[in-house]
């Protein structure tokens, strides 16, 4: 495919440090576990090539080593892509955060993530099974949410992560954050937005 060009694309967002976030994203969700790793592999260095510096991954996706072969290919300097990974809800403790953030970068070949988030602001135990949600079952650990962000924020100082955010969260969970008096402010609350899915007030309060 041909280039975009740059130019053309929307304004990047900024983090809580000032640093440009690539406005548009190409995400590697779990639409790609259904198909080959070939197509998901074909598909990141399609969008690369089109343009795309922003990838959105998550541990739960399981497609973070399949990025990782692609990035490896050297398609575009580190220096010109934004990594985002998420943490999934097994994984909210310290020791789970700590755990989790390790697996991606190792998967992806990185030294650093640029963004992480919260994947969703309910934290299960660690031997859930993701079937259990389906069953109606919640087996919830008692990891406080700001718990989990004080533990992502030991990660920023570390320099394993550069930036931090939220996804599927409310109003609610975000004042809960953001009135703990963090270090790292969110940058990003990544939700489900469309015309059959407002989320007016959520916006507002953004």
């Amino acid at each position: 495919p041909s280039s975009v060009a740059l130019e053309s694309w929307p304004s990047p967002l900024r983090t809580a440090s000032g640093a440009p976030v690539p406005a548009l994203a190409f995400g590697l969700g779990t639409r790609h576990r259904h198909v080959s790793d070939d197509v998901t592999a074909n598909a990141l260095r399609a969008a690369l090539h089109a343009g795309f510096r922003h990838i959105d991954c998550a541990r739960f996706y399981g497609t973070e080593a399949i990025a990782g072969r692609v990035l490896a290919e050297g398609l575009v300097p580190r220096r010109e892509l934004f990594l985002t990974s998420k943490l999934w809800m097994t994984h909210h403790d310290d020791a789970g955060v700590a755990e989790s953030v390790n697996a991606s970068l190792a998967a992806l070949g990185l030294e650093y993530l640029d963004m992480l988030l919260i994947h969703w602001p309910v934290a299960w135990t660690r031997d859930s099974d993701p079937a259990d949600k389906a069953r109606g079952v919640t087996p919830r650990a008692d990891v406080p949410l700001v718990a989990t962000w004080r533990a992502m924020e030991r990660l920023v100082a570390a320099g394993r992560v550069r930036a931090l955010g939220v996804s599927n969260c409310g109003v609610a969970e975000l004042d809960e954050i953001l009135g703990s008096d963090p270090a790292v402010r969110p940058t990003i609350n990544q939700v489900e937005c469309h015309p059959q899915c407002a989320q007016t007030a959520l916006r507002d309060a953004c």
